[in-house]
């Protein structure tokens, strides 16, 4: 058999073509069958790390759907919700999180998605909504403060781990 029948060549080739997919927003691409362990060389990423690097909303959904690990990590210890953090993408971000993220997760500098969502935020810019790792008691019985606060809060304190979007 030649070199271009080999399952290596096949795995790779299939790979191509998902990234390109990705990378396209290609949304008539139909992300099925794919392998959920196939990394991507250099940082490590899945196919879902791609998609949300790439604010690709309708990849990010699919690969969600067919249960790809949304709290897989790259080789910076970084999520695909540390990536939405790093880029704001507060919709990606929700998607993450309503699917089962951990966003107490940290990366190799210890950072959380959380932390580095609120770092984002207050070096760019000062209208961006606020994301909570842990709301206080007083947070959750009082009414936000300003718009800022009832944009984007989750609750980590019901369950460990796991968050859930409060509005």
């Amino acid at each position: 058999m030649g070199a271009c029948f080999s399952s290596k060549n096949r795995k790779n080739a299939r790979t191509s073509t998902v990234m390109e997919a990705i990378i396209s927003d290609n949304s008539s691409f139909e992300y099925t069958n794919l392998d959920k362990q196939t990394r991507l060389k250099y940082l490590n990423w899945t196919y879902l790390h791609l998609a949300v690097f790439l604010s690709q909303k309708e990849a990010v959904e699919s690969l969600l759907r067919q249960g790809f690990d949304v709290n897989a990590q790259d080789f910076h210890g970084e999520t695909p919700l540390h990536l939405a953090a790093v880029q704001q993408n507060e919709l990606i971000y929700s998607l993450l999180i309503d699917a089962g993220a951990d966003n107490s997760i940290e990366n190799k500098k210890g950072e959380t998605a959380t932390f580095i969502a609120n770092l984002n935020r207050k070096s760019f810019s000062t209208d961006l909504p606020i994301y909570s790792d842990s709301p206080t008691k007083n947070e959750e019985d009082s009414p936000a403060k300003n718009e800022e606060d009832q944009l984007f809060k989750y609750d980590t304190e019901s369950s460990p781990g796991k968050s859930k979007r409060l509005n």
